[in-house]
């Protein structure tokens, strides 16, 4: 329904495709080389999920099963692709379960490339490493939560925090302060508001991510006096 839409994301691959291709020819710059793509290190991902609103009169586009799009912090707003290829390191064909989140890359480059670091300046981020995931994708890593916050209005959304730790994710929306608890585990579609079915859970994520806004300092929205409908 949406023929720009689908123009963008098959330029996307052919261009994918094209970079792959010059990596690996040996003649890429008119003189005979050897290929470089085995000595290149490939990371594909996206920003937040798919635009869902309207434009120029149509819906762009759907991320079902996910719930939303972009803007938004249920997953169509916030779960989106990764492929890493590190040669003689990644097994092809293989996938991992394991939640991440982009500030992983910082450590992740910095010890496939070696680097030195301060230990304390990098302690002082978000982000782990995922070598262990890339080496063997049933490795297990320390279970951790992940959090997000936006304090803004967007199509899809009202001011919101939230966080995810297992299978448990839950959303604090900031005007009303109300509460919804999703297992995606069971209900990716985020469909099903667990709530007052695990009324304990939903208490210690709160708690958590209201500990975790308080650490980083995080801006929240505030009445704006001069406004009126």
């Amino acid at each position: 329904k949406m023929a720009e839409y689908l123009g963008f994301i098959a330029g996307v691959d052919e261009n994918v495709g094209r970079l792959l291709a010059v990596l690996e020819d040996p003649n890429r710059d008119g003189d005979t080389q050897d290929s470089i793509l085995e000595d290149t290190l490939i990371l594909f991902t996206s920003d937040n999920g798919g635009f869902i609103n309207e434009w120029d009169g149509q819906r762009v586009t759907d991320n079902a099963p996910l719930r939303s799009g972009k803007g938004a912090l249920y997953e169509g707003g916030i779960r989106v692709p990764t492929i890493i290829r590190w040669p003689d390191i990644t097994i092809p064909n293989t996938t991992s379960d394991y939640p991440i989140t982009t500030q992983d890359f910082y450590p992740t480059l910095l010890e496939m490339v070696n680097l030195k670091w301060d230990s304390s300046q990098v302690a002082a981020f978000d982000g782990i490493s995922l070598i262990p995931v890339l080496k063997d994708p049933q490795a297990e890593l320390k279970q951790r939560a992940l959090y997000w916050h936006y304090p803004h209005y967007y199509h899809t959304t009202k001011p919101v925090s939230a966080i995810r730790q297992g299978d448990w994710k839950l959303l604090e929306f900031l005007e009303d302060n109300h509460v919804e608890l999703y297992n995606l585990k069971e209900d990716v579609g985020e469909k099903n508001n667990m709530k007052k079915a695990n009324p304990e859970k939903a208490k210690e994520l709160l708690h958590l991510l209201t500990e975790w806004r308080q650490q980083v300092d995080a801006s929240m929205p505030r009445l704006n006096p001069e406004y009126s409908k």
